[in-house]
């Protein structure tokens, strides 16, 4: 993150799923070569860095932190769907008698 602000806080950046696209207003001029070797020279930075966490990536949830990766959903599954059921049953029931009791009370 460090490197995407330090060298890139001049272009449009955006990172969709797995690839970043990086937008330049400069970079179609053919006399602005700085802008070209400043892209070229970010992204050799950025891939570096992303090079680097990646190698080192370890996942403390799965067996073996340094080569695996946890079950995805593992951590939401533990909680109980019938619990979540019914509280948004309760939310949705409070929400749906509140007019009716306010008007009640309104008419005491």
């Amino acid at each position: 993150m460090a490197a995407l602000i330090d060298y890139g806080r001049h272009w449009d950046i955006e990172v969709v799923e797995d690839r970043m696209i990086v937008v330049s207003n400069r970079f179609r001029r053919r006399s602005d070569r700085t802008e070209t070797t400043s892209m070229i020279l970010f992204a050799e930075v950025v891939g570096a860095e992303l090079t680097h966490q990646a190698v080192t990536y370890s996942d403390p949830r799965a067996h073996r932190p340094r080569t695996d990766i946890a079950v995805p959903g593992q951590r939401l599954r533990r909680r109980s769907a019938a619990w979540v059921t019914v509280v948004m049953c309760a939310i949705v029931a409070a929400l749906l008698t509140f007019p009716f009791v306010l008007g009640w009370a309104l008419d005491l």
